[in-house]
């Protein structure tokens, strides 16, 4: 942007000036401010500058320089950009362009009543629409609000003292104010002191300094207080600045819109009479009423993001003003009698013209739309171009027109690196973010950059193509002393800061960034600075160039040349050799280079022109075996005229890291040329702890050369580096080159590598160059029978076999690995050997085997279907404790729930358990009997297939019920019974029942018990160990205190269904009862009973018997029983009936039947 005045592009932030704070004022703030009243339009006749009123020195109390630095903190970081103008962001408060003055500061002020000496209109170029001094009034002379801070004596204590230096700060403040509301500017003064707000009459003083200058609030007070007391204070402080500045841009607008036109098209002031010609001007001032109508919409357009508008009201003054503008330079001619276009008049439209793109592509960038905002930078393009140059004959590749093109796309680089939130970088095009025909995608910033770079460069070339015509006289200062080597530089090193990214990982210009650092060497080697040419051509080679032979060709060339000028033969030599190793074609002009260097030397060199892999056969080998390595050398020298001759290798050393002794082989070209040649022991002799051969290194054709080496000590060893000395001969004179490089292999990576032999194989492992030594590993197997699978809650018991099938005896350690079998947070799986614990010991003698046993406890709430066991096995070869050898025995069991539980609760009817009211035992001394009940709790439980695994069959050999409740004032037993052993088979179920009884332990008694229940149930497979499977808990309710009606049946003949009907009463009030017996006429015959339909009176802890004897009319397999009605008189309630039995069975429907069975 350095292309225009910086006013012109500053982003409008209401101006403050803070005055009174001299110690927070950096220097350079002294030579800006002497720079502005320095300038021409300052200095004109019509111009005068008044000093602001202050005769209180600076502020030296403590609290300034924290006051400064919490001011500054509201102040713009950038003066083009602020991310509080996004429009979803326009609730942050906007920060102001703050400027620290100093106590003797002048404003411009104007004498003439007739208009600003900052107009364009009394300017030495009366036709001038809008120069950037009318910017730099707004953006650096004339503030909106000044804040004026002064500090009170709080240490007089004299009345009369500190009353007339009170009187005489008011009236300095008075003053002020009178002075700054001549030009519209707010005043907020701020006080100040070094004492605390307790001192004696501060308060009072503050109150009357505002009393007398009428400031009321608007004069801010801070006295003595802690960091965040100021933060507070000028939080509050620059909220009223923002306000004031507001209502004064507010005011400023007001003002632009009353200025009106006569009917000659002069501009009126705001009484109506006529501005006469600046006395500057010679000619007859006559101004079109399309000019001064632009000029109002650019000021308006300004002013209204000084007040913060809204953006669409400022878009549209802005696109209104381009338009005016461009036509009224399309039709020059029309207004040339009154306003003629003078070039100085040109450079102020044109000027005028790329300010109002650059504020309306910043505005759009503002409302979130980068693609627009592009649309409308072309757009500008476009139109200049097209309405305003052709038309006059300039050509778009001139060299003025390519530098204004390129000065567009460089601002525009500069304003979009600005909002990366807005403008991706990631990508080389924004996303469409509104759609629509003709809206172009927003370019990345660096590419905008290099657009600018590549206009500039083409002005050089395509200006000179064209024939002579008229030139464009815009920004013809900046392009006649252009220097473009450091323009291009500055091009560069902008795209270069946009495409780099916070991470190199997630950077997706690598490429361009390689094209950027090539550009860059280029200028430099232009301009002879090879030191810094040999950086960035070195730079793009460490990128993406070096995957482009015939690129990197042109890279080396270019570095062979720069290291040439600088004498670095050593690096030349290496550059060379890169050269030589390329596919592309090379430059034939090497000799030339090498004429002043060449003679016989030797060097050290970067570049490595051997191609060398060194690797053992097998990743891991016993000590008692021999290692086996392979050395591959090919030379990576592409033959071509220039190609160093005679590349012979003279000594190669592969150094081992440690274990191993380091080879070296030495050529001799008396040894025949073989592809793989087998290396012996007897082909070393041993020289100072190196292993020495003399083999044939010409590598004219790939070498690959096998040896063996024993290990004397484990571990893990590898290859270091190989190690090597090279001679060629160059140039016609056949000069002898010496040259020694190395290669390490401690990194690195490729997909496959390659051991070489009569059969190719390829070696299962990513770092072939490391291989572990391990002590010899005995002919000792470890074995476990693994079940196939394991229920929840068993207890497996494994053999597990140590089988010595060495010559020797060996001594194993067998460790159980917890967190193998661990599940997250649990506990692990109960793993233990015999004797409870997780490890053990066994010596097994030769040709022995010896069986251990392992448990295996599976938990209940197991919620994995695996259990993995590993075991950890160290053996110990003769009981030698110190090479120890490690294996690992690893198997999984599958773990299974095949069991489903179903619970049937039922009342039982037990003698005993309704107490006769007559009898009172002697061992209870309450008078009303205590009702017992007896209940069933039947627990089916089905044993199903899982997961496709083959069940066998259980036997469950023992089942109890466990019931639990909360209330003290029952007991709840359980009923002795005697059970037989269940077998269990797969796909069937089995029904466990235990009888239990509840019972109050005194007069008092709960309606209904509410307890819970599970089982436990031993259980076993064939031959195994006993488990014990736990149910899930039932909760229950059960009445205690409710008559209820018991049905059992009995077999009275052969042929006849016995129904007894039981009425319960627990309490002690009598029941009254009606029944009835039916629903029997269509199925049963009625043998012999009790009345059908009767009258049933229970007295209390009684129970009542009701029998009836029927026999089946039909062969059914099931038979529908009955039903018996049983009605109580006084609740008006029916009696539901239970059944007592497990003959009986009740569907869905609440139906009774029993099975034909039963009458066999």
């Amino acid at each position: 942007m350095e292309n225009y005045a910086p006013e012109y592009f500053e982003l409008p932030s209401p101006l403050v000036f803070v005055q009174g704070l001299e110690h927070g004022r950096p220097a350079s703030l002294d030579s800006e401010a002497s720079d502005l009243l320095s300038n021409p339009i300052l200095l004109s006749p019509s111009y005068t500058q008044d000093m602001l009123h202050r005769t209180s020195p600076a502020v030296t109390a403590a609290c300034g320089l924290e006051l400064v630095t919490r001011i500054s903190a509201h102040a713009r970081a950038d003066v083009f950009w602020d991310n509080a103008i996004i429009k979803n962001r326009l609730g942050t408060p906007r920060a102001c362009n703050v400027r620290f003055i100093s106590t003797q500061h002048y404003l411009p002020t104007r004498k003439s009543p007739t208009g600003s000496p900052l107009s364009a209109f009394a300017m030495q170029d009366a036709h001038a629409l809008l120069t950037e001094h009318w910017f730099q009034k707004h953006f650096a002379l004339v503030p909106s609000v000044v804040v004026s801070v002064y500090e009170i004596d709080g240490s007089v204590s004299d009345p009369q003292r500190y009353l007339q230096q009170d009187a005489e700060l008011a009236q300095e403040i008075n003053m002020l104010k009178a002075q700054l509301a001549g030009q519209d500017i707010r005043l907020v003064p701020l006080m100040v002191c070094a004492q605390s707000s307790d001192a004696p009459s501060l308060d009072a003083r503050v109150a009357s300094l505002r009393r007398l200058t009428q400031l009321g609030t608007k004069l801010f007070y801070l006295p003595a207080g802690t960091q965040r007391e100021i933060e507070v204070l000028v939080e509050v402080l620059m909220t009223s600045v923002r306000t004031l500045a507001l209502d004064y841009y507010v005011n400023l607008e007001k003002r632009i819109r009353k200025r009106k036109l006569n009917k000659h098209g002069h501009e009126l002031n705001t009484v109506g009479s006529a501005l006469p010609p600046s006395s500057l001007d010679t000619t007859p001032t006559y101004v079109s009423a399309l000019h001064l109508e632009a000029r109002q919409l650019v000021k308006l357009a300004v002013v209204s993001q000084f007040r913060l508008a809204s953006h669409d009201a400022t878009l549209k003054l802005l696109e209104q003003a381009h338009k005016l503008l461009v036509q009224v330079l399309s039709n020059a001619d029309e207004f040339a009698h009154a306003s003629p276009i003078t070039p100085d008049t040109w450079q102020n439209y044109r000027a005028l013209l790329d300010v109002i793109a650059f504020h309306a592509t910043r505005l759009y960038l503002a409302c979130e739309f980068p693609n627009v905002a592009y649309t409308k930078f072309d757009h500008h393009i476009q139109v200049v171009i097209s309405h305003l140059l052709k038309p006059r004959g300039i050509r778009p590749a001139s060299a003025p027109v390519l530098y204004w093109l390129s000065a567009q796309f460089e601002w525009l680089a500069d304003l979009t690196s600005r909002c990366p939130s807005i403008v991706s970088r990631n990508h080389a095009l924004c996303p469409d973010s509104v759609g629509g025909v003709g809206v172009l995608s927003m370019l990345h910033p660096g590419f905008s950059a290099m657009k600018s770079l590549s206009l500039l460069k083409r002005m050089g070339t395509d200006a000179a193509k064209g024939p002579p015509g008229p030139s464009d006289g815009y920004l013809s200062e900046y392009t006649q002393d252009i220097d473009s080597q450091t323009r291009e530089l500055a091009l560069l090193d902008k795209a270069e800061r946009c495409f780099q990214t916070e991470s190199a990982k997630a950077n997706q210009f690598t490429r361009t960034l390689s094209t950027i650092y090539f550009q860059k060497a280029e200028i430099y080697y232009g301009l002879q600075q090879y030191e810094l040419a040999v950086e960035w051509f070195t730079r793009c080679l460490d990128d993406e160039f070096s995957h482009w032979s015939y690129l990197a060709s042109t890279v080396y060339w270019r570095l062979l040349s720069a290291w040439g000028a600088l004498g670095q033969v050593d690096e030349m030599v290496s550059v060379y050799l890169k050269l030589c190793c390329l596919p592309a074609r090379i430059h034939e002009q090497i000799d030339l280079l090498f004429t002043r260097f060449l003679e016989s030397r030797e060097v050290a060199v970067t570049t490595n022109p051997v191609d060398i892999q060194c690797l053992f056969e097998n990743r891991v080998t016993p000590l008692s075996k021999a290692s086996s390595v392979q050395l591959r050398l090919a030379s990576l020298v592409k033959q071509s005229a220039v190609s160093p001759q005679n590349f012979v290798l003279q000594e190669v050393v592969v150094e081992f890291d440690r274990g191993f002794k380091n080879v070296r082989l030495k050529h001799d070209g008396s040894k025949p040329v073989e592809g793989l040649v087998t290396l012996q022991e007897t082909d070393f002799q041993e020289n100072d702890g190196v292993l020495e051969a003399a083999v044939n290194l010409d590598l004219s054709a790939a070498k690959i050369f096998q040896f063996t080496q024993h290990c004397s000590m484990i571990g893990t060893f590898s290859v270091k580096s190989v190690a090597y000395k090279a001679s060629f001969s160059l140039g016609a004179n056949a000069t002898v080159v010496s040259l020694s490089g190395s290669s390490v292999f401690q990194q690195g990576f490729q997909d496959r590598y390659a051991w070489h032999g009569s059969n190719t194989r390829y070696i299962s492992t990513s770092r072939p160059w490391t291989t572990d030594i391990e002590p010899r590993r005995p002919e000792t197997i470890v074995t476990v029978s693994e079940p196939p699978h394991a229920i929840k809650g068993e207890k497996l018991k494994l053999t597990v076999l140590v089988d010595n099938k060495d010559h020797a005896s060996v001594n194993v350690d067998l460790i159980v690995d917890d967190t193998a079998h661990s599940n997250g947070t649990k506990a692990p799986v109960p793993v233990q050997w015999a004797d409870s614990s997780g490890s053990t010991v066994v010596d097994v003698g030769p040709k022995t085997a010896q069986a251990l046993v392992l448990s295996v406890a599976v938990p209940m709430d197991w919620d994995n279907n695996v259990i993995r066991v590993k075991i950890k096995t160290i053996f110990y070869v003769e009981n030698d404790r110190d090479i120890p050898v490690v294996d690992y025995l690893s198997f999984s069991i599958p773990v299974i729930d095949p069991f489903k539980y179903l619970l049937l609760i039922q009342p039982r009817l037990r003698d005993g358990d309704m107490p006769s009211p007559m009898v009172i035992p002697e061992d209870i001394a309450d008078s009303i009997p205590l009702v017992q009940r007896s209940w069933s709790a039947r627990v089916s439980v089905g044993y199903t297939q899982k997961d496709k695994v083959a069940l066998g069959p259980l036997k469950i050999v023992g089942y109890e019920l466990v019931t639990t409740t909360d209330l003290s004032e029952h007991t709840v037993g359980a009923i002795a019974s005697e059970d037989s052993p269940i077998t269990l088979e797969p796909e069937t179920s089995a029904g466990l029942e235990r009888l239990f009884y509840t019972r109050p332990t005194g007069a008092k008694s709960a309606r209904n018990l509410a307890l819970a229940c599970h089982m436990k149930i031993q259980w076993q497979r064939e031959g195994g160990e006993v488990n014990e499977l736990v149910t899930p808990s039932w909760k229950l309710s059960l009445p205690l205190l409710d008559p209820r009606i018991l049905l059992m049946v009995e077999k009275s003949d052969p042929r006849a269904i016995g129904l007894v009907y039981t009425i319960e009463n627990p309490t002690a009030r009598v029941f009254t009862f009606s029944t009835t017996f039916s629903n029997y006429e269509l199925d049963y015959n009625l043998v012999v009973g009790t009345d059908i339909v009767q009258t049933v009176l229970v007295l209390p802890f009684s129970h009542h018997e009701l029998r009836y004897s029927i026999i089946p009319k039909t062969t059914a397999e099931w038979f529908k029983l009955p039903e018996l009605k049983v009605y109580d008189v006084n609740y008006k309630v029916s009696l539901p009936t239970l059944l007592a039995t497990t003959d009986v069975r009740q569907d869905r429907g609440n139906n009774f039947l029993v099975n034909s069975s039963f009458l066999e």
